[in-house]
């Protein structure tokens, strides 16, 4: 997770995770940023910003500590780790400043062609076959056949249902979501990936 000032010169209290909060800390001098994860952090060079500091913690226990303290919250690729969702937005939003931001970024393991439709998976042999595609095909189908409980009644699918949780949730005001598609190799040559 991670909190993002709005500038550089405004004094922010910023929450992320391993590389990305050393990035943040040195991208924004004058914020505190503070890393989370379940596992003490891998740090490329050893060195940590003056601004930057690490804690272990379970994203699906409580908060309380730092109730109203952050101006920005960052979540990736989170979704995986969360046993009750709108629980875990409930308690990213008692975190957060008023007028503070949250961002949750979610992927899902799979392939698309330049027209955004789904490639087939092929076996070895026929035409299109990568081992790539391959083991996103094998992620996305254990991804999708999760086990479901109470809380996570969809949970192979629910990275992408972020949006309507937090739209649910009267803590959060303006929600937005997107759907981003990420180029693995280049494209066609003479072609622009879709805007």
């Amino acid at each position: 997770m991670v909190w993002i000032p709005f500038g550089v010169h405004i004094e922010a209290q910023v929450f992320d995770s391993h590389h990305r909060a050393v990035d943040v800390s040195l991208k924004f001098p004058h914020s505190e940023v503070i890393g989370l994860d379940i596992v003490p952090p891998v740090l490329r060079d050893g060195n940590l910003p003056s601004n930057c500091r690490f804690e272990i913690d379970d994203c699906n226990l409580s908060f309380t500590h730092w109730v109203n303290t952050f101006d920005f919250v960052h979540a990736r690729s989170v979704d995986t780790a969360i046993h009750d969702f709108p629980t875990f937005l409930y308690n990213m939003a008692q975190i957060m400043r008023p007028g503070a931001v949250l961002i949750v970024g979610s992927g899902l393991p799979h392939f698309f062609d330049e027209n955004r439709q789904p490639h087939p998976d092929v076996e070895e042999g026929e035409e299109g076959f990568s081992w790539l595609q391959k083991a996103f095909t094998a992620t996305l189908t254990h991804y999708l056949s999760t086990i479901p409980t109470p809380n996570r009644p969809d949970c192979g699918i629910n990275s992408m249902k972020w949006g309507h949780w937090a739209e649910d949730n009267p803590n959060f005001e303006e929600v937005a979501t997107w759907e981003i598609y990420l180029p693995i190799g280049n494209w066609k040559p003479g072609s622009l990936p879709p805007s």
